[in-house]
């Protein structure tokens, strides 16, 4: 009776767990929806650090963009800083200023830093050259009536300092050197209008919009005392 009693027993626990196992069901986590801004920059850079330490009126005139093409025009800049260049350069050059290479006043700079600023501005098809300093280059941006339907053109300038600084004190630097130009960007263009239309006046309007893209990264020599230098790739351009 109790061999019975105890196959009885067994026998409904078998069952029990077969009815729990057919009635268990497999979780399978659906794929998550793509969102559509992934494969777009995300504004959390250096970019948006520069943006910080503009004044609240150069705010107005641009909008901070993280670019890829940028960052690797800036990459391809620093090859032609070999360990001579920067070692040289923190001796002689970088006084404790962040200074912009691609500037007529900055004769002294090595040619390898010009050389640098040169291919950040080829790499970029910008619109400024290698003598033009920071307001000359500004004006590259100017609408006249040559250029004001352009909605393609762009400036880039190269920014070094001594690596040791914090990367937010180089850009409160760097700030220091753009942030009136900023201030400056043309928002909009009226196209003079010839003598028989509105009396003289204007025969159209047209609106501008600026990005502002940085790009930052230092190169330490370590054989050599932990020398160093932080690169810095402006890129304004006007959408």
């Amino acid at each position: 009776m109790k061999l019975k009693k105890i196959a009885s027993l067994a026998l409904a626990g078998i069952m029990a767990v077969s009815m729990l196992a057919g009635c268990s069901t497999t979780s399978v986590d659906p794929e998550p929806t793509p969102n559509p801004g992934d494969d777009e920059p995300t504004v959390s850079g250096y970019s948006q650090m520069l943006y910080n330490h503009l004044s609240n009126a150069a705010k107005k005139k641009v909008t901070a963009q993280d670019s890829d093409a940028v960052n690797n025009a800036l990459a391809t800049a620093m090859e032609y800083a070999a360990g001579n260049t920067i070692s040289s350069s923190y001796d002689d050059y970088i006084d404790g200023d962040t200074h912009v290479v691609n500037n007529g006043d900055w004769s002294n700079a090595p040619d390898s830093l010009k050389n640098g600023a040169n291919v950040l501005i080829n790499e970029l098809a910008a619109e400024n050259t290698l003598k033009d300093s920071v307001w000359m280059a500004f004006n590259v941006l100017d609408p006249d009536t040559t250029n004001y339907q352009r909605d393609n053109m762009n400036i880039s300038m190269l920014f070094v300092a001594d690596g040791l600084k914090s990367k937010n004190a180089v850009m409160d630097e760097v700030a220091a050197w753009i942030d009136q130009q900023v201030q400056w960007l043309e928002d909009d263009y009226d196209l003079p209008g010839d003598i028989f239309q509105d009396n003289g006046g204007h025969s159209m309007n047209t609106d501008y919009e600026y990005t502002m893209s940085v790009a930052a990264d230092t190169i330490t020599l370590t054989a050599d005392h932990g020398k160093s230098m932080t690169f810095v790739a402006v890129n304004i351009a006007r959408v």
